[in-house]
């Protein structure tokens, strides 16, 4: 389907009137970084440097997928309500399947996607099979729906009351009820401690950075997370996910059972310069997984449940640097537009960007998220935002261009 919408989007550069947005500039190292790791999957390809090349290619397939979305979503949003229009479109997706998810556990059907699930039961999955996935698919729709929220502007003239519950202030807020209620009947403790932390510190980053309106930015973001957290969320099975937390292994620190995600993240640590060259190619992690973890059983691993170590395993140094680097890019960008001093709008979009980028960041220490196409198109997406805004210059230096 990318590369369909992508036929149309290059017919539009053959246009004579056509013009590449300012974003496209601003993103040409983000651009050359991700050329080049398509380039190195198809080295990996062509010189056989992957156990298995059928995975491999499937792998170049979807990243360059994704690397035509992140283009052609800078070049195609290009204005403030066009960008609100990106945000709520994931925003509502992300509350269509909170939404599904929580009516499936609380009315007993269990259907996963639209067919009876046989593991998980009791906890939200929306239509993915993990809940982990949907906890992550969540933490980006949340992020997006806090940064609409922030870049819906209020009627002038009214009170602070009337500007937190007016239609699509409340709207929004319904939405993100809607997806904190899901996130927390996931039950996953590092999708929950992820979101909630980034919100913690990312918006501390953004009330301290802005004097303006401090006072209802406070109000808002505290409203999300206590109200959300102590009185909604409470209803749909906190206590639950308090005693799933409590009992969690260390964060990121290695238990004496090799087959937690902590034992298998330092196994993989340990087995991971063997792969630093050219790694063992993209999509192979399952293929060397028994080899690398041993499991006592003979089963083998899917995914490494760290997208660090398998992108690191797979892809080898060369191929991990130039996505840690796009990444860190992104979180630059979406960093620059957050502590902006000129454009409240790009501060809110800057919000959006910070905060889903940082969540999954976390979040990727202890899950796979990015292995996951529609959570790894939607973190693209969300890569793409402050490559998005260019401001005008000169005595509408304070609006976001084409806004």
């Amino acid at each position: 389907m990318i590369g369909l919408i992508a036929t149309y989007w290059v017919s539009k550069h053959v246009r004579k009137d056509y013009r590449p947005s300012h974003g496209i500039q601003r993103a040409r190292a983000a651009i050359a970084l991700l050329i080049a790791v398509n380039v190195w999957l198809y080295a990996q390809y062509l010189f056989n440097w992957t156990v298995s090349r059928e995975d491999t290619l499937v792998s170049l397939l979807l990243s360059s997928a994704y690397s035509l979305l992140f283009v052609m979503v800078i070049d195609t949003f290009r204005s403030s309500s066009q960008l609100n229009l990106l945000l709520a479109t994931i925003l509502l997706s992300g509350t269509l399947q909170a939404f599904y998810g929580c009516i499936m556990v609380l009315s007993g059907l269990e259907l996963g996607f639209f067919t009876s699930k046989d593991h998980m039961l009791g906890v939200a999955t929306g239509t993915f099979v993990n809940r982990n996935h949907l906890a992550g698919y969540l933490e980006l729709s949340l992020a997006c729906g806090i940064g609409l929220l922030f870049n819906t502007p209020a009627e002038r003239k009214k009170s602070l009351l009337y500007s937190l519950l007016g239609n699509q202030k409340a709207s929004i807020r319904i939405a993100l009820t809607i997806c904190v209620a899901g996130l927390v009947m996931t039950h996953s403790r590092s999708g929950n401690i992820a979101f909630f932390s980034s919100l913690l510190i990312v918006g501390a980053l953004f009330t301290l950075a802005h004097e303006q309106n401090r006072a209802r930015n406070i109000l808002l973001l505290t409203s999300i997370i206590f109200i959300d957290i102590l009185i909604i969320s409470r209803f749909f099975g906190l206590e639950a996910l308090q005693q799933r937390i409590s009992v969690a292994e260390p964060f990121g620190i290695a238990t004496e059972n090799p087959q937690s995600r902590a034992g298998i993240t330092q196994t993989l640590l340990e087995q991971a310069p063997a792969y630093a060259g050219t790694g063992s190619g993209a999509g192979t992690f399952h293929a060397i997984s028994g080899e690398l973890l041993k499991h006592p059983e003979g089963k083998f691993y899917q995914h490494a449940h760290n997208d660090y170590m398998q992108f690191f395993i797979e892809l080898g140094a060369p191929g991990f640097i130039a996505l840690v680097i796009f990444i860190a890019l992104a979180i630059r960008n979406s960093a620059a537009a957050l502590f902006n001093k000129r454009s409240e709008r790009m501060n809110a979009i800057g919000l959006a960007g910070s905060l889903g980028l940082s969540t999954i960041a976390i979040h990727s220490f202890t899950d796979f998220n990015l292995q996951i196409p529609a959570n790894a198109a939607t973190f693209i997406a969300i890569c793409s935002l402050g490559y998005c805004l260019a401001l005008r210059r000169g005595k509408n230096s304070n609006k976001i261009s084409g806004s």
